[in-house]
């Protein structure tokens, strides 16, 4: 395989590069939404994590203090039905102390209870709205993916045709050429071989160095021509009239 048919092929290459990126641009907005609304999810669903167990453990503290709400009115109560049987003065006062006593301790621990349940509550109407976000992120998603698959296998056979041509390309270079050259496809935006236009490189517009203007004209003898790139650029460079030699 001479140089012309080597740059023939890149630009083939190029093309299918190009192509193949036009389909997938079809789609790349949705992959990005995806990728974001997925991304959220992920964010979302750690918060909603360590909110449902915040929700959790606020329960057993609740069912503690309701436990021992529950031992200070039993305690309250046994002292309201032993009332009646204090006979002197020095219990009566005993019998007062501890009931107020109690009373203080089923007022704050009804104050924390109450607290507790509120707090709660709202950790829970967050995290409702957690939950109601990725759904909605989940739903949206799913959308997303179905137009995606659908782009897919429409240009599905497509895809397949430029991959098969891409590769069977790739098996007449080296391998670290290829490598490179796919680099720098992406790196150049689907650019990496462009025409000489008027002395200059048709990819970043800089005027060629002389001496290289020499190994590039478009008159050269088919068995002269060598793959050159740009020095400014890197970007490889031919002529269209050589494919007709």
């Amino acid at each position: 395989m001479n140089n012309i048919e080597r740059i023939e092929k890149l630009v083939v290459f190029q093309n299918l590069y190009n192509r193949e990126k036009e389909i997938k641009n079809l789609y790349a907005e949705e992959e990005k939404k995806v990728d974001k609304f997925k991304q959220e999810n992920d964010s979302l669903s750690f918060t909603k994590n360590e909110m449902t167990i915040n929700v959790n453990e606020m329960n057993k503290k609740i069912n503690e203090e309701l436990g021992k709400r529950d031992e200070i009115n039993k305690r309250i109560n046994s002292l309201d039905e032993g009332k009646d049987k204090i006979k002197i003065a020095r219990q009566i006062k005993s019998w007062e102390k501890e009931m107020e006593k109690q009373q203080q301790e089923l007022s704050l621990i009804q104050a924390q209870i109450d607290y507790d349940t509120s707090k709660q509550l709202e950790i829970k109407n967050e995290l409702e709205k957690i939950l109601t976000k990725i759904e909605e992120n989940s739903k949206k998603t799913e959308e997303l993916e179905n137009h995606i698959n659908s782009i897919t296998k429409e240009h599905k056979g497509e895809l397949e045709e430029i991959e098969s041509k891409k590769d069977q390309i790739r098996t007449d270079f080296d391998i670290q050429f290829i490598e490179y050259f796919e680099s720098l496809l992406k790196k150049t935006n689907g650019f990496a071989i462009v025409e000489v236009d008027q002395d200059a490189c048709a990819g970043c517009f800089t005027v060629l160095p002389t001496i290289l203007q020499g190994e590039l004209g478009e008159s050269m003898k088919a068995e002269d021509i060598e793959i050159h790139q740009c020095p400014h650029c890197f970007r490889y460079l031919f002529y269209q009239s050589w494919f007709e030699k």
